[in-house]
Formats: structure tokens, C-alpha cells, sequence
């Protein structure tokens, strides 16, 4: 059963009453523009407040990592810097009992003894050294992303994954620790001698809900394989191994 009620909708599910936000199909975003004459501290108290506002709302852990990157995308669409947003979240952040650690901001994290940097809000081509604006805000709990992973040498393996990213990235230390040398990075980093924590690990970008629908499974490949491409990721000059062509011919 659901009740919508104000902006909170509360769903019931046997015994378990959980809360989410309400929105309606057609709200729009409303959030005050960044270039307004408003004061500088109303607006960076506004972004305190909006995303306090998810937490408290938001029952499940997932669903306001979920609510909390939604909001962020709206004040990013309304001019506001990935600093100051950053600056928010992370103040809301430090008293979420749910959730884990953003992915992609500038502090270093630690995952199962493991030291990793997610640096800035872009990345470098391995090659050109030509930079990529990230556009979206990433949680350890997102799916559905495309990522990079760096070895020491600099060589970038591109992937995507449905899974939430700290799974799947745990799977992949796990490969290098097994020595799963039929797959591309454990192999490199097998032949080289690198350690796992030598891994440098980046998530670079998602795939949206389709407005219009479509195979968002199909989209997420054809990202990957963009990617790969645009970085020029191919070995021997980065990790990844070309796709059959006839992974994007529908019958």
C-alpha cells in the first residue's frame, strides 16, 4: 500500500512501513538559481537544508543514496559549483548512519585495507592528456555506470557495470588477488608485478532512465564501447579487448 502525503510518500510492505520522497509527474525543477542576487550564504544553506531534508525523509539506505545524487544533479543543472554541492553533501554526509562515502571527490577513501585516490571531477585521456568534465555525482552504491581503472603505467581499462559499483569493484581486486590471468587487468597486473593497491579505480560516467524509453542495458555497451574508443583504450595501448560487432545487431 502507498500514501502520498505533502512531499513524503510512505509505503507499507507487510509489516515494514517504510517512507520515501513524493514527487509529482509534474514538478519541475524549482530550485533556486545559482546566478540570482540572493546572498552567498543563503544559498549554500539552501543546499544544506534540501539535502537534510532527503535524509530525513528517506528511510532505506539505497533509495536516499539514490534521492541524494538526484538532488545534487538538480542544483548542478541550476548553476551551482561541484564545490559547494560537495561541500553539502559532505556535511550531510558525516552524520548519515545509511550510507557509505562519495565516490569521486577529492579525499582518499579506503576500501578492505586497500588506499585509493578518486580525485577531482575529471579525468585525463591516457594519451593526449586531453580533459573530460565528469557530469554527474556518484555514491559507492550507484549501478549502472561506466568506469575506468588506471595501473601504474598508466594503461585505462574501461568498463560498465549493472551491479553497485563497491560490488563490482570488489570483484575486480578479488580477480588480481586470484591471479585470473584470462581476464585483461588481473593478467597485466599479474605479468608486471603490480600490487592491488596500486589499483586506481574512477567512475566516469552513467546512464540515465531513457525519457523515451528504450534498452538502457543496450545504452550502457554502447557507452562502454564509446568510451573505449574516445580514450583509445584497445590493447596494447590500454587494457580492454575489442567487441564483436554483433553484440549491437538486433534481431
Amino acid at each position: 500500500m502507498i500514501l502520498n502525503s505533502l512531499d513524503v510518500q510512505l509505503i507499507r510492505c507487510g509489516s515494514k512501513i517504510t517512507t520515501d520522497i513524493f514527487r509529482k509527474n509534474i514538478d519541475s525543477n524549482s530550485v533556486l538559481h545559482c546566478s540570482s542576487f540572493h546572498p552567498q550564504p543563503l544559498k549554500k544553506s539552501l543546499l544544506f537544508t534540501q539535502f537534510t531534508s532527503v535524509k530525513r525523509i528517506v528511510s532505506e539506505g539505497e533509495t536516499c543514496t539514490t534521492q541524494l545524487t538526484e538532488m545534487a544533479e538538480h542544483f548542478t543543472k541550476r548553476g551551482y559549483l561541484k564545490d559547494m554541492i560537495e561541500q553539502g553533501l559532505q556535511t550531510v554526509w558525516n552524520t548519515n548512519r545509511f550510507m557509505g562515502r562519495l565516490m569521486g571527490s577529492k579525499n582518499k577513501k579506503t576500501w578492505n585495507g586497500v588506499r585509493l585516490v578518486f580525485v577531482s571531477s575529471f579525468f585525463h585521456h591516457p594519451h593526449t592528456v586531453k580533459e573530460f568534465e565528469i557530469k554527474h555525482f556518484f555514491m559507492c552504491r550507484s549501478s549502472l555506470d561506466l568506469y575506468l581503472l588506471k595501473c601504474p603505467y598508466g594503461l585505462i581499462y574501461i568498463g560498465e557495470t549493472t551491479q553497485q559499483m563497491k560490488d563490482h569493484f570488489y570483484k575486480h581486486k578479488s580477480t588480481i588477488y586470484r591471479n585470473l590471468t584470462t581476464l585483461p587487468v588481473p593478467a597485466h597486473f599479474h605479468q608486471v608485478k603490480h600490487s592491488i593497491s596500486q589499483l586506481k579505480f574512477q567512475i566516469i560516467d552513467t546512464v540515465e532512465i531513457p525519457r523515451r524509453g528504450g534498452d538502457r542495458l543496450l545504452q550502457l555497451k554502447h557507452s562502454e564501447m564509446f568510451w573505449i574508443h574516445k580514450l583509445d583504450t584497445l590493447w596494447p595501448r590500454g587494457l580492454n579487448r575489442d567487441y564483436p560487432p554483433s553484440l549491437f545487431i538486433q534481431i
